[in-house]
């Protein structure tokens, strides 16, 4: 998705900045699939135990280096071995331990940022426990803290159950973490981040709206106010994700020749399949994450009327179905006689789609 995107680029970009001076380092928990695919380029440097409330759980560091960039690996089997990387039922504590194993492992390698940079709800509470745990100790003392909202819609809401049994806080850091009744991890890291950033400035106006904010707006409001809101424009790896010379794809191919996008789709049955029999070529369509109710894409049938010409038009969504792209493709499956698909490549899309607008899809009922 494109928070990953950011986390592969945006790191190597500062570090090409600052250069020799510069020192950047990422921590992400040790999912499978990394484990698979890098096995051989990790190295395991520390074995520890960390303490999340009554719990003592493993937490092995592996380091591997690229491009200038240091990347450290959190392992823990129980925690990060699972299919699904966010959805678990138990992600409060998951990520819980994640975040305190980020705090506690930089006395273990002995490395003191100047800048913690924290991204959405999964890692909100490293911003908070660094305010209020570990704030007061010497070598934490003079770290600052950016907090980057990517999705405002998810807040890492919980009930107060676990506000000390999970999240180790204790019950006088109840306002700091406190928004409509239930611990929201989002409205804390917001509270106690030195800034906090979204990703792009015209999202940076938009979440300060009742709309758009999921509910947020008045504490985003505060944080504005005090001159801590800003919007940073996300970019690309413009070196990796470049068709002209990316050998990860059936076919290269430039804006002046666009040939080779034919063999990509063809290289992609399970999304072209629909339509590859038919004598009338179908327009592709990718959006670049999934649609949400949040999510901008302009209002459907304006979106549409566009292809209303091609009698097959397939609709693809990087992150997957759920119940708002259930029903757009029912939308566009009766309206255009389309079919929907989803986990396709952005090499075989004839359409790009951005979203502008907001796209209510219980609106959406097929005339």
């Amino acid at each position: 998705g494109g928070l990953a995107d950011v986390l592969g680029s945006l790191p190597k970009s500062v570090k090409k900045i600052l250069g020799d001076g510069g020192d950047v380092r990422v921590v992400i928990p040790l999912y499978p699939s990394i484990r698979d695919k890098f096995a051989e380029q990790l190295e395991l440097i520390y074995e520890t135990n960390v303490w999340l409330a009554w719990r003592n759980q493993y937490c092995g560091i592996w380091r591997t280096v690229s491009d200038g960039v240091t990347f450290y690996f959190i392992d823990n089997l129980y925690y990060f071995d699972r299919k699904m990387l966010y959805g678990n039922y138990d992600d409060a504590e998951r990520f819980a331990f994640f975040s305190k194993a980020v705090m506690e492992m930089m006395s273990m390698i002995k490395f003191y940022p100047d800048i913690l940079h924290a991204n959405d709800w999964q890692t909100a509470l490293t911003v908070i426990y660094l305010k209020k745990k570990y704030g007061h100790i010497a070598e934490y003392r003079n770290i600052r803290s950016m907090f980057t909202i990517h999705n405002i819609d998810y807040q890492g809401v919980f009930d107060f159950k676990i506000l000390g049994d999970v999240f180790e806080l204790p019950e006088w850091e109840k306002n700091t973490v406190e928004y409509n009744g239930c611990i929201n991890l989002l409205k804390g890291a917001v509270t106690c981040a030195d800034k906090v950033t979204t990703v792009s400035e015209t999202y940076s106006r938009e979440i300060l709206t009742e709309f758009y904010s999921s509910g947020l707006h008045f504490i985003l409001r505060q944080a504005n106010d005090e001159g801590r809101l800003t919007g940073i424009v996300n970019g690309i790896d413009v070196d990796y994700y470049n068709p002209t010379k990316d050998n990860e794809i059936a076919a290269k191919f430039s804006p002046k020749d666009l040939s080779g996008k034919a063999a990509d789709k063809a290289a992609n049955p399970e999304e072209t399949s629909g339509y590859r029999h038919e004598k009338r070529a179908a327009w592709l369509l990718f959006f670049s994450y999934s649609l949400l109710r949040q999510v901008r894409v302009g209002e459907g049938d304006e979106l549409l009327q566009a292809f209303r010409a091609q009698l097959h038009l397939i609709a693809d969504f990087a992150g997957g179905k759920n119940d708002g792209v259930e029903k757009l493709g029912g939308f566009i499956e009766h309206r255009y006689e389309g079919l929907l698909h989803a986990d396709g490549t952005a090499a075989a899309a004839d359409v790009s789609g951005q979203p502008q607008k907001i796209l209510d899809v219980h609106h959406l009922d097929p005339l």
